[in-house]
């Protein structure tokens, strides 16, 4: 059950960090509150009070209220923004029992006045859970998958545009699947991130537009994926109970720390790398010289991002209220007809890399082919003029 009442403003989250900051500041240098000021005006300037009207229907309309649940978000934020600078690096699990209750820097930051406000592990990953639409149970902690779900690396199928090729497959679903599920209204694939996103766009995407960071009547968006290399191991860990001397070792059924993650082709670093891909849309503000990230979509590691583009300008479309890009700036891993054909509908111009095919394309029209640099020709040999 959410009360409105039992979440805490920003101004009351201002106040804690202001006057107990200024405390710790002042007569107990011991606690270097003032080596968090990065983090510090991070989260002052992070207004967390707009979710109130959106996040009360992931909650029920009965049982116990539930609490600080503005202080576990701000806690999960600097976690992240203190990745690997505390000695709970990855782990949550050690950011809520260790580095919280021993610092109270930190718990005036998330804003708890006292350690003794600061919430159990288990109400974490109750947050969490609320706010992720999807199937739980491959996520269960105890889970055990079979062995060699991901022991083997795929078969080495590297394009033109130095992607990892998906291998030919009837039942897989192609660009134009997707783009005609687009098209006919329909989510273009299952998104259990899509409360997350939504989330984002509130915090982010919205104060960054009325700020004028981003020029909504003359949008540009880029995308392009990022490999993400998971810390799991992709053989899994045996139980404590299957030693060396099982019989059965080999085929054992296995715990998987990440059992999402898949392995695939980083065409930056030319190597294989097991885990996942980020998948972000981003804009340029030319005047501060920064990218603006606009939405972020983890996808299996194999999938191409031709693919992973068209799911993330659906949710984009879907999640981001209203706001239409008037270009796309894509590299050549995004050269294909569906592509086009999607933002030629919704009237967007298309600056895309040409790949560099030395045939002709099988998403292409039969009387279009292509030079050695990728470059269109007409069917009387001539290249083809933007």
């Amino acid at each position: 059950m959410f009360k409105p009442e039992s979440w805490q403003s920003h101004d009351e989250y201002r106040t804690i960090v202001t006057t107990v900051g200024r405390r710790l500041s002042r007569n107990n240098p011991k606690y270097f509150f003032n080596q968090y000021d990065e983090e510090r005006q991070k989260l002052l300037n992070l207004n967390l009070d707009p979710l109130l009207e959106y996040i009360p229907r992931f909650y029920s309309q009965g049982g116990r209220p539930a609490k600080h649940q503005a202080q576990i978000l701000r806690s999960l934020i600097l976690f992240v923004l203190l990745f690997n600078k505390t000695k709970a690096r990855t782990s949550l699990t050690l950011w809520v029992r260790e580095v919280l209750p021993n610092s109270i820097s930190l718990a005036t930051l998330i804003g708890c006045a006292s350690l003794e406000e600061l919430p159990p592990l288990g109400s974490y990953y109750d947050f969490m859970n609320r706010f992720w639409i999807g199937p739980r149970s491959q996520y269960s902690r105890t889970a055990l998958l079979p062995a060699g779900r991901n022991g083997k690396k795929p078969k080495k199928l590297i394009g033109a545009d130095g992607k990892l090729e998906e291998p030919e497959d009837p039942c897989t679903v192609t660009s134009k699947d997707i783009v005609n599920d687009i098209l006919d209204g329909k989510p273009a694939a299952d998104n259990p991130e899509a409360a997350l996103q939504k989330i984002f766009s509130i915090l982010a995407v919205l104060p960054s537009v009325r700020l004028g960071l981003i020029d909504t009547q003359n949008l540009t968006l880029s995308g392009d994926g990022a490999a993400v290399a998971s810390h799991s191991s992709p053989y899994g860990r045996h139980l404590s109970s299957c030693g060396r001397d099982c019989p059965f070792r080999d085929g054992c059924a296995r715990h998987y720390s990440d059992p999402d993650a898949t392995w695939g082709w980083d065409s930056d670093n030319k190597t294989w790398y097991f885990g996942h891909t980020l998948y972000m849309l981003c804009t340029r503000n030319n005047t501060l010289k920064v990218e603006l990230p606009l939405l972020m979509r983890f996808s299996d590691a194999r999938r191409h991002d031709s693919k992973s583009f068209l799911y993330s300008i659906d949710d984009f479309g879907r999640n981001a209220f209203g706001i239409s890009p008037k270009n796309v700036c894509l590299d050549s891993a995004h050269d294909d007809i569906p592509t086009y054909e999607l933002l030629e509908h919704w009237d967007i111009n298309a600056l895309i890399d040409i790949n560099g095919r030395a045939k002709s394309s099988e998403n292409a029209p039969a009387d279009i082919t292509f030079d050695k640099t990728g470059h269109p020709l007409c069917p009387a040999g001539h290249k083809m003029c933007p």
